[in-house]
Formats: structure tokens, C-alpha cells, sequence
């Protein structure tokens, strides 16, 4: 670029906009921008107004209108109320700097006081994320400013700015757009907290939110679970209810022998963590003589083991079932014949992940294999605090009740499930059906693993009214 020399007498500008050595620069500001000034000078005696020329985050210069009826010195403290249309902001100030004017009026560079943050208490997750964002200035027409969220939870944000003229006060209205597919564009709104420089030309902020929409909620839980890595127990620390984790989970079965071994490993965790194993036993004591005839279904979040369970395919009737071992005689009711059924057993979660819909996308997996092996029943066993559980999945009790030999005798009833109650929910409530089972039966549909008859498909149907129905009535309460 060519290089256009001046002669000093023509250089209109200052050479450097912060010449002055300012860590923020100052926004001019117009008598007709609607934004004023009136400052307590010192105590006791009336407000005073002023017309203000320019801004910044850190500072202002203001001139007084009328003339100065007692004197004021640098260093001296100023309590300022800023009115920005609407909006009033008190600031506290120091003067750095005094003109004076003509007619006995003052100009004053004041910089403002007190305006580090409270500290965010010690488990806020500070500096954990990096979610980009955009806000408009809610004084300036049409002025975009690009931020970062670094720290993050349901009621608050902290947020940084490398914009040096961005303009923020205490208590000032904010709307920030998360830079994340969200619903209706939807925005995030609430006041500035706090504000701090870390360093020359960035800022840092925080957001009390005032108003966070559910779809919103949901892209942040999705954002932070999907690419850094949270797990839903941190995620609900922050006040987050996601329920989406179904489809972020990768479900496969067990491939490797060093596999088999992190399944022992969950299996220990997830007993001792609700005291259904003592503590001394080892991961080995967790292995099942049926683990190696057994399918072992496993999730992952990304590379992490969060949650697995067996499912046995008998293939002759004297072969003896985790559930069975017992009876010394075999099972005293009768049951369907075992090669119509898949027994599952050790269905674990990892503590952290529980609470979540990782289970039922476990059950997903299960009702696919299901239905592709030609089985009819499925097979297993839970105690009294997970029986409401299983009993809306569609399990019925088969009477029977055994002391479980690996958990501390605790006691398990017996129970099975119908394929019907997946297929097209046969004792299960539509609301439930269509929210755990509808979309595999659409999938198995689709690439022909299933073919209804009419009654079926009329099941079906109504299945999805009643749910539709169900969730209207459930808004229009609300």
C-alpha cells in the first residue's frame, strides 16, 4: 500500500486511537443519542447534570451544563447515574481527569470503580467451554459484537469480548445468540453482573439470565455433552434437564477381550455405587459362567463405557438361565419354551449417567435384536425398587421370586415381556409406547423385519392419537 505522508499542520486525527494509553476505546457520543449524566460530586450537596461525549466500559467524559458552584479535584470519588434511554445505571467513578470550560462549566474524564466480579462460587464450570455468540447492542442500531462463553450454567454466563468499543454497564439488558441450531432463533436474555479486563482490548462479563427457552437448553446440553465431553450428572449440576442423549450414544456389541474386562469394571461400579455388592469384591468377581454364550451389548459415549447388559439366547430347554439357577428343579411355573426367549441380565448404567435416556435406547437395541433373531419373549429379573420401571416398559411378573446370589441375596421377581408390548403396545401406555418403542417399530417396519396385519396397524394409530392427545392436554395445563 502506497504510504501518503502530511505535513504536521494538516494531521487532523491523533495518530493512535489510544493514544492516551486507554485499555478501552471510548465511543463518541451525540447530544441527540439520548444518553445523560447526573453526578453527586461530594456528600451533601445537589446532583449536578451532565451532558456525555463519550463512553466506554471502564470510563467516560462528561461536561456539565451549567456552571460549577464548588470545586472538584482528581482523585475525588463520583456518584453517577447514567441514563441510557430507558434504562438508568448507578455508577461509581473516580475523576482521572478536570478541564475546565467557559462560563464556569467543567469537563471531567471519570473512570469507573468496583467493577470486578463476585467471584463465581467454587463449582461453577469456569473456563471449561468455548461456545461462540453474537448480541446486538441494545443502544447502538444495528451494532453486532462476537463473543465467547467460557463458563456456564441454567441461571448464569460468563462471557468474553475482544471488541475494545463494546459498551457495557451493570445491570445493562442483554440478548445473546448462541452461535448453536436453536429453535425459532431463539436468544438468551439477561442483565450484565459483572465485568473485568484480563487483558488489553478483551473483556470479560457476566450474565445473569433471565430468560433460557427449553430448545435452548436442550443445543447448549447437546453442545457440551456431544463435544466436550460432560456427562449428564455434571450437566444437571448446572441446572441442565437434557433428554436427548439416546441419539449421541454409539450402542454395539462387545468385540474385544479388553472390552469384556471395562464390562467388568462397570458392573463393579455400578453395584457397589447403590450397595447391592460389597466393596471388596473384585471386577473378576463379576463375570458370569453365561457371559461367553452371551451377547454383551455396550454404550459409549464417545471412548467412555457408560453402560452395557447380556442377552442369552438359549438354544435348548435343559439349558439352565442366570434367572433359573436358583431353582433346584427348573422353574416351578410355566414359562414359554426357552428358545422362544432372550434373557437379558446385568443391565448396568455408570453412576454418572444415570437418570437419562440412555436406558431406554439400551432397550431399543434389545427390542431390535428381538425381533431380527425371531424371538418372541424377553427374559429377566429386577428387585422392588426398579420393578415401576420395568412394569412401563410393558414386563409382567411371572410370580416367581428368587434371592439373587450375586447381590447380596437381594430379592429379584422373575418377569417377561411380549414382543407385542413392543411392537405395537400391547399393555403399554401409548404415551410410553411412542416415546420409547414407536420410532424402532417404524425402523424395523421400513426395512421389512415386520409386517403387520390390520388390527396391528389400527393399534398403531391410535397409539399415536391417544399420544398426541395426551401431550396437547398436558400444554394446555401447563
Amino acid at each position: 500500500m502506497e504510504n501518503i505522508h502530511f505535513p504536521a499542520h494538516k494531521i487532523y486525527k491523533p495518530r493512535h486511537v489510544q493514544a492516551d494509553n486507554r485499555r478501552l476505546c471510548r465511543i463518541p457520543v451525540r447530544e441527540n443519542e439520548g444518553v445523560n449524566a447526573t453526578a453527586i460530586l461530594s456528600a451533601g450537596t445537589p446532583s449536578v447534570l451532565f451532558n456525555v461525549t463519550d463512553m466506554s466500559s471502564l470510563g467516560l467524559c462528561i461536561e456539565s451544563e451549567e456552571p460549577m458552584l464548588h470545586s472538584v479535584e482528581p482523585g475525588d470519588g463520583v456518584e453517577l447515574a447514567l441514563s441510557c434511554r430507558d434504562e438508568r445505571f448507578q455508577l461509581e467513578c473516580v475523576i482521572r481527569h478536570l478541564s475546565p470550560m467557559e462560563n464556569s462549566r467543567i469537563r471531567l474524564g471519570l473512570v469507573r470503580r468496583n467493577h470486578s466480579p463476585a467471584k463465581p462460587p467454587p463449582d461453577f464450570p469456569f473456563d471449561k467451554i468455548s461456545l461462540n455468540a453474537s448480541c446486538r447492542h441494545p443502544y447502538y442500531y444495528n451494532e453486532n459484537v462476537v463473543l465467547r462463553i467460557t463458563g456456564i450454567s441454567r441461571n448464569d454466563l460468563i462471557v468474553e469480548c475482544d471488541d475494545p468499543e463494546f459498551l457495557l454497564f451493570p445491570s445493562m439488558p442483554i440478548s445473546i445468540s448462541l452461535h448453536l441450531p436453536t429453535p425459532k432463533k431463539d436468544v438468551v436474555v439477561g442483565r450484565v453482573t459483572w465485568m473485568e479486563i484480563p487483558e488489553k482490548g478483551k473483556t470479560r462479563f457476566g450474565v445473569a439470565i433471565r430468560q433460557l427457552s427449553q430448545g435452548i437448553q436442550n443445543s447448549i446440553a447437546r453442545y457440551l455433552f456431544h463435544l466436550y465431553d460432560w456427562k449428564p450428572v455434571q450437566l444437571r449440576e448446572i441446572g441442565l434437564d437434557f433428554k436427548g442423549y439416546r441419539p449421541l450414544i454409539k450402542f454395539r456389541s462387545l468385540r474385544t477381550h479388553d472390552e469384556y474386562l471395562e464390562v467388568l469394571k462397570l458392573r463393579r461400579l455400578a453395584y457397589t455405587s447403590v450397595g447391592k455388592i460389597d466393596k471388596n469384591c473384585t471386577a473378576a468377581d463379576l463375570a458370569s459362567d453365561l457371559d461367553h454364550k452371551s451377547r454383551i451389548i455396550t454404550a459409549y459415549h464417545h471412548d467412555t463405557l457408560v453402560g452395557t447388559v447380556g442377552l442369552l439366547f438359549p438354544d435348548h430347554e435343559k439349558m439352565i438361565l442366570d434367572t433359573e439357577r436358583t431353582f433346584a428343579s427348573g422353574f416351578p411355573v410355566k414359562l414359554p419354551p426357552k428358545k422362544t426367549m432372550i434373557e437379558i441380565a446385568r443391565l448396568c448404567i455408570t453412576p454418572d449417567y444415570r437418570a437419562t435416556d440412555i436406558l431406554f435406547g439400551m432397550f431399543e437395541q434389545i427390542y431390535l435384536i428381538l425381533i431380527t433373531s425371531g424371538r418372541e419373549y424377553i427374559l429377566s429379573s429386577t428387585d422392588d425398587h426398579m420393578w415401576t420401571l420395568y412394569k412401563r416398559l410393558g414386563f409382567r411378573k411371572t410370580g416367581l421370586v428368587y434371592e439373587h446370589p450375586l447381590l447380596n441375596g437381594l430379592a429379584h421377581h422373575v418377569m417377561i415381556l411380549h414382543k407385542n408390548s413392543l411392537l405395537f403396545g400391547m399393555g403399554v401406555s401409548p404415551f410410553v409406547w411412542m416415546k420409547l418403542y414407536g420410532s424402532m417399530t417404524e425402523h424395523l417396519r421400513s426395512i421389512g423385519a415386520v409386517r403387520l396385519n390390520p388390527y396391528q396397524k389400527i393399534r398403531i394409530m391410535l397409539n399415536r392419537c391417544l399420544a398426541v392427545a395426551a401431550r396437547t392436554c398436558a400444554i394446555v395445563k401447563y
